[in-house]
Formats: structure tokens, C-alpha cells, sequence
């Protein structure tokens, strides 16, 4: 595999650089069917990197998940566990998205990040 197969550039998914001994896959729009494989692809191919010992999964920009979107996330948490890495997946919490975990009973997965909209006025 050469650099040109690792990008596919209509993707909602990004595997970012890792940094330290942590790698971020990022997942924007819609998380269904349409990109399931890829999803458990991008982990996949990023579970190999030398030295690497977790895997995070920053979904805080998915707008929409069904259940081929929950199943990729639970097959890429499993296949980062068979290389012995860490795996963690940040979602926002009271989005659509949250929900939708919560009713699968997959909260186990999620890291919940508060949701901050610009110029809330909170400082802390």
C-alpha cells in the first residue's frame, strides 16, 4: 500500500498524525452504511503504527450515526484491542448522536464532551 490508497479526500473521515503515543481518526457528517467499512478500515490501518499505544475516535463533528454507524465503532474498538491499544470514542454530549448511543446502551464507548457554543460566556 502507498500513500495515495490512505486518502480518499469525499471521506467524512480523517486519520489525523499521531501525536505522542496517541492517534486521532476523525469523523464528521454522516456515519452510516455508506462509510461503515471505511471507518473500520481507517482504524485498521492506523492500529499498525509503530510505538502507537491508543486510538481516539474524535466524532464531536458527527451530525448523524445509525446502527452500520455504532457497529463500525464497536468492530474498530475491537480490532484496536486485538493490537492492545487503548480506544476511546468523544462524542458531544445532549446531541443526536449521544442519544442514539445511549439508546444502544453503547455509553460504555463514548467520552462525552460538553458542548460550548461561541460566546457563552462561560470562562472555565
Amino acid at each position: 500500500m502507498d500513500a495515495d490508497d490512505d486518502v480518499e479526500l469525499d471521506l467524512p473521515i480523517v486519520v489525523l498524525e499521531p501525536s505522542g503515543r496517541r492517534a486521532t481518526v476523525a469523523l464528521a457528517g454522516e456515519v452510516d452504511m455508506a462509510v461503515e467499512q471505511r471507518i473500520v478500515e481507517a482504524v485498521r490501518r492506523t492500529a499498525r503504527l509503530e510505538g502507537l499505544a491508543e486510538i481516539d475516535v474524535d466524532a464531536t463533528a458527527v451530525t448523524f450515526i445509525d446502527s452500520s454507524g455504532l457497529r463500525a465503532l464497536v468492530l474498530a474498538r475491537e480490532e484496536a484491542l486485538s493490537h492492545g491499544l487503548q480506544y476511546k470514542v468523544h462524542i458531544t454530549a445532549g446531541t443526536f448522536v449521544a442519544r442514539v448511543f445511549a439508546i444502544a446502551g453503547l455509553l460504555y464507548l463514548a467520552n462525552l464532551v460538553e458542548f460550548r457554543s461561541r460566546g457563552s460566556g462561560d470562562t472555565d
